[in-house]
């Protein structure tokens, strides 16, 4: 079925009662729809206007919403596995600024360069999600599953993701500044592929009792940073700057900080710090 170019009700008329597995919305106005537990995986919904529309429950699984418009929407308890939303156009790139994402699931889902400002995505699946050059600032990711997922320069400035899981994750010059990772899991994955942080911003991002053993932090700003009792056991941390940062009880088991940039660093009571004499006066 092809509808394009169709206002909300007559959209609606139309497909009341018609599956809509595989159905052509492109450029469709479906803005304040109810959709809400309807299936429209495998369709096609780029460039449709869905802002503000209640697709609450829907199955949106390989449907296709590049360029699409669904700002203010709700997609609560969703199911967006394999979702197409961005690309590597900037046209490409789904808006889903304001969305209400919490309890859904978007794992092998292509986010990259999608607009997701603020959105809400509590306790979210997001396994194998790609959300390279994204824009996720101030985004809540508290408590959701990222594992192995693509944050690659995403920006996260003053993100929520206490609590999360972002095993195996690449985070390379991803923007965390003001982010709060309290409590996270970054440490190596189930097969010991490594958490990747390197050239990450995270200056004054709050990281306390924040899994990293063995996660690769090589140049990461952690600038200001609270990473109070951390565990940073087998990080790889050469050219990292702890400059002005909280590192108290963390525990540096294995940890090499001899290119690593201490200054006036909290070290108070951390764990197995090994760093050359000359840095010790520093902090």
């Amino acid at each position: 079925m092809e509808i394009k170019n169709r206002h909300t009700d007559e959209v609606i008329r139309i497909i009341e009662g018609d599956s809509l597995v595989g159905v052509v919305l492109t450029e469709a106005n479906l803005s304040n729809a109810n959709l809400s537990g309807m299936d429209l995986s495998e369709a096609d919904l780029r460039y449709a206007d869905l802002t503000g529309a209640d697709l609450s429950h829907a199955k949106l699984r390989n449907t296709d919403i590049r360029g699409a418009h669904i700002c203010d929407a709700d997609l609560s308890h969703s199911d967006l596995t394999g979702t197409i939303a961005g690309g590597d156009r900037p046209s490409d790139a789904a808006t889903l600024c304001n969305v209400v994402l919490n309890h859904s699931t978007l794992s092998y889902a292509d986010f990259r360069g999608v607009d997701l400002n603020e959105v809400q995505m509590k306790d979210c699946i997001c396994q194998d999600t790609d959300f390279s050059n994204a824009n996720m600032n101030r985004a809540n990711l508290t408590g959701s599953t990222l594992t192995h997922a693509m944050l690659t320069n995403t920006y996260l400035r003053a993100a929520d993701l206490s609590n999360a899981n972002l095993s195996g994750s690449h985070l390379n010059e991803a923007n965390l500044v003001h982010a709060n990772l309290e409590n996270s899991n970054l440490c190596n994955d189930e097969n010991n592929h490594s958490t990747i942080l390197a050239r990450t911003h995270l200056r004054e991002a709050i990281l306390i009792n924040a899994n990293l053993s063995g996660s690769v932090m090589r140049m990461a700003d952690l600038r200001g940073a609270n990473l109070r009792n951390a565990n940073l056991s087998g990080a790889l941390m050469g050219g990292a700057v702890l400059r002005g940062s909280n590192v108290a009880e963390a525990d540096f088991t294995g940890v090499n900080l001899d290119t690593t940039t201490v200054v006036n660093a909290n070290f108070s009571q951390a764990l197995n710090v090994n760093m050359p004499d000359y840095k010790k006066g520093w902090h």
